[in-house]
């Protein structure tokens, strides 16, 4: 979820909405700064900062590389 939503542009919204979907799905927020050129990543439950994302990193590497790789998340295991 982008915590700062009702503040971006038509553009802004587009840019991150992707990410933004992953991220909810894996218990994290995300709050885009102004002019959109990057954003930060929360955890939901305790508002801690986990890392930056940029514009960069959104348009030139895959979702799934930016959230496991520069972010360092952890994915689930299903059983």
């Amino acid at each position: 979820m982008i915590l700062n939503f009702d503040s971006l542009s038509a553009v802004q919204k587009n840019v991150w909405a992707i990410l933004s979907g992953k991220l909810d799905t894996l218990g994290f927020n995300l709050r885009v700064f102004s002019g959109s050129k990057s954003a930060a990543v929360f955890k939901k439950e305790s508002v801690v900062e986990v890392g930056k994302v940029t514009r960069e990193m959104i348009e030139e590497e895959e979702i799934d590389y930016i959230l496991y790789s520069r972010l360092h998340l952890i994915r689930e295991i299903k059983p």
